[in-house]
């Protein structure tokens, strides 16, 4: 079949390619092949009584607020950040606040850039600050930029999570927001801050 021993071996790195990326896990088919950690594939529990219904028509940026953790792989941050949000959650002011349904955010970006899916995007997430949630995607990078720089991947993952999200529900790039934009919070930091509008031009030049 192969006279050309060059043509044998480009065949044969072509098919290994092909099988190693035949069961990666994507965003979507449509718009990117950058792998999702599903709800199924990190473990999660089912949302608890509360869920609330709506239309996606923005994009909101967070940071965790704790800082990155390169060690503790996704799975275990994911499994810990739902079991936190649906137990009792005892405040830095005292406060004891009641469980929330499920994790806050929609998609939680981490250290190494691989992206895990955390509520379902049709039901508005949660916050600890005082602004409706109802009609935003969250988005949240693992860290806290106040003190830390996001990674390369992080970022990387962030410009791809905002298109596909941007382009799922008919989102402008420019109505792609802070959570400091929103309530009174340093939230998503001042590190991220400072390179998020140059990410959002990037953004923006690729949609024209």
């Amino acid at each position: 079949m192969f006279a050309n021993p060059r043509a044998l071996i480009a065949f044969f790195v072509l098919s290994v390619l092909i099988l190693l990326t035949a069961n990666l896990p994507a965003f979507t088919e449509e718009t990117t092949t950058h792998p999702l950690l599903s709800r199924a594939a990190w473990g999660a529990s089912p949302a608890l009584l509360g869920m609330r219904p709506h239309k996606p028509y923005s994009i909101i940026v967070h940071h965790t607020g704790a800082k990155q953790n390169a060690r503790l792989g996704l799975t275990d941050k994911l499994r810990g950040l739902q079991k936190f949000s649906q137990s009792p959650r005892k405040m830095a002011d005292g406060r004891t606040l009641p469980p929330w349904p499920d994790l806050p955010y929609h998609y939680y970006i981490g250290v190494d850039g691989t992206v895990g899916e955390g509520r379902d995007v049709n039901y508005a997430g949660d916050t600890n600050t005082k602004y409706d949630t109802t009609g935003h995607v969250q988005v949240v990078l693992e860290g806290n930029f106040e003190v830390e720089q996001p990674t390369a991947a992080q970022i990387a993952a962030l410009k791809k999570v905002l298109i596909w999200q941007a382009s799922r529900w008919h989102v402008q790039i420019s109505k792609i927001s802070m959570h400091l934009d929103h309530a009174q919070t340093l939230c998503p930091g001042k590190n991220l801050i400072a390179i998020l509008p140059q990410v959002l031009a990037e953004l923006q030049q690729q949609n024209r």
